[in-house]
């Protein structure tokens, strides 16, 4: 017992390793284990303990057999294997030529770092060798196993140990978070996720991030950078698919992204320009009160000296006109019922439709609404949903074959030479389609005849668009509810629709 050499042609592998069905034979066993390893990572292990020899700080592991000068080893089969091929490479029969050839070569081009013949292990029974394989090989086992580096320790230890490696977005976007937000951002996306995304030289052009001007990671751009993962956790969640798998190509990654930074950076200035108004404000506000008080006071000193003092009606006239900007910046609120309710929890939707970024943005958006909080946004939102469902619907039935039987006519491929409104799309052409090719819809082709007919002057196009052009209207939360119901019953028929066309194709 104990550590000493050993020869490495008195080592068997260990048949009934847990990594592969039992093996028959030496040979057998040898296969088995290359075959659940890969052979191409155990060729990579063969070349580097060929180049860097083995790490001693988990020694290979062997129990002596009874009654025989011969060992098997328990904690170190993959090693002990590559050195096998590498000593014989002409006993792996299994293995393809090309293979053989690239060990043959590699032992004909350089020496081995140390001798192979013979290697360092430890001796032990059975009982230790079992205890030493569950301790490696069964995870952090509550603090008593190995713990593996994450994405990001591992990059750390490359920083640390070569400086002239250069950090990644991902570990920088990481400690930014941090600092700005005092949070662990893996908490939020795993740190592969974050360089999939933001590795992207469309996306870090958009976000105004440089990779080598660590200034350029501005607290402002920080807030950018967290609005778009909780967007992408969104979309992923809807779709019910992992972020890796989701944003697997650099177009899609720009496709989908992008648009969101940009909506981002727009409600970002939209605030500022508000808080800049509100300070503006405040700070005339603050000037008025001080002159009323300093009027008051000279007043009242000019009365204990009996001599009358006449009101600056310009004052006056002025605090007025301050007072009607502050009222027309914050509209009186009806009252509420139930403040910050989603919309979605009135009516949900989710579409199963995911081939427009625009819907899936929008999706996205109507299902966080607090609509009797941002009613302006939610009337904005509506309109836009049914304008981009309708296009998209006609994109599809339009530009199929002539000989199709479901194919559009009488109506622009092209979205952007059609010169119908959306009223007519709905009306003339999409109610009348679904009719004829989606009976099971017929109830929402009813619909969009009763709600959006030429002839309504009350249809719900036009009461969207008098919610977004009027200068004065602003919808109540009964009034958004009801265009709501009309809105997502039409645009669901129509999501179903798209859906199993395209899954059908």
């Amino acid at each position: 017992m104990g550590v000493k050499y050993v020869e490495i042609e008195k080592i068997d592998n260990y048949i009934e390793n847990p990594r592969h069905e039992v093996g028959l034979n030496e040979l057998d066993t040898l296969k088995k284990l290359f075959d659940v390893s890969g052979y191409q990572n155990m060729i990579n292990l063969a070349q580097d303990i060929y180049t860097n020899g083995l790490v001693n700080a988990s020694l290979v592991t062997i129990v002596k057999l009874n009654n025989a000068d011969r060992y098997t080893v328990y904690e170190g089969n993959r090693r002990v294997a590559c050195i096998k091929l590498i000593l014989h490479p002409e006993k792996f029969s299994f293995l393809p030529k090309n293979q053989i050839d690239r060990i043959k070569k590699m032992k004909s081009d350089t020496p081995s770092k140390i001798n192979l013949s013979q290697i360092e292990c430890l001796i032990t029974d059975e009982e230790d060798a079992f205890f030493i394989m569950r301790r490696i090989h069964s995870g952090e086992d509550k603090g008593r196993g190995l713990k593996s580096w994450n994405t990001k320790e591992q990059e750390i230890f490359k920083l640390r140990t070569n400086p002239k490696n250069s950090t990644s977005i991902a570990k920088i976007i990481s400690d930014k978070y941090e600092e700005f937000f005092k949070e662990d951002i893996q908490e939020e996306m795993a740190y592969t996720n974050i360089q999939r995304l933001f590795n992207n030289l469309e996306v870090r052009e958009s976000l105004g991030i440089e990779k080598d001007n660590i200034d350029s990671f501005s607290c402002e751009r920080l807030y950018l950078i967290k609005g778009v993962i909780e967007k992408v956790n969104q979309i992923a969640k809807i779709e019910n698919l992992s972020i890796s798998r989701k944003f697997n190509k650099r177009k899609i990654i720009e496709q989908i992204v992008i648009p969101i930074i940009e909506e981002l950076k727009s409600k970002q200035l939209e605030s500022k320009a508000i808080n800049s108004i509100h300070i503006e404000q405040k700070n005339k506000s603050n000037k008025l009160s001080n002159s009323k008080e300093q009027q008051t006071q000279n007043k009242e000193a000019t009365s204990n000296n009996g001599i009358s003092v006449r009101e600056d009606t310009g004052l006056k006239t002025e605090y007025k006109s301050i007072e009607s900007i502050s009222s027309t910046l914050k509209p009186k609120l009806p009252p509420k019922i139930g403040s910050g309710k989603l919309l979605s929890s009135t009516m949900p939707f989710t579409n199963l439709y995911h081939s427009n970024v625009r819907i899936n943005t929008l999706v996205i958006e109507i299902n966080q609404i607090r609509y009797k909080d941002f009613r302006l946004a939610t009337q904005f939102l509506l309109r836009s949903l049914m304008e981009v469902y309708g296009h998209e619907y006609i994109d599809y039935f339009a530009n199929l074959d002539y000989q199709d039987v479901q194919k559009m006519k009488a109506i622009a491929k092209d979205r952007i030479k059609r010169n119908q409104t959306v009223n007519e799309i709905y009306s003339e052409f999409i109610s009348n389609h679904i009719t004829k090719h989606f009976p099971k819809y017929a109830e929402q082709a009813e619909l969009i005849n009763i709600s959006l007919s030429k002839n309504n002057n009350s249809s719900l196009m036009n009461i969207l668009n008098f919610m977004v052009h009027s200068q004065n209207h602003i919808p109540d939360s009964i009034e958004l509810i009801e265009a709501w119901y009309k809105v997502k019953s039409i645009v669901e028929a129509i999501d179903n629709i798209l859906h199993e066309v395209k899954h059908n194709y």
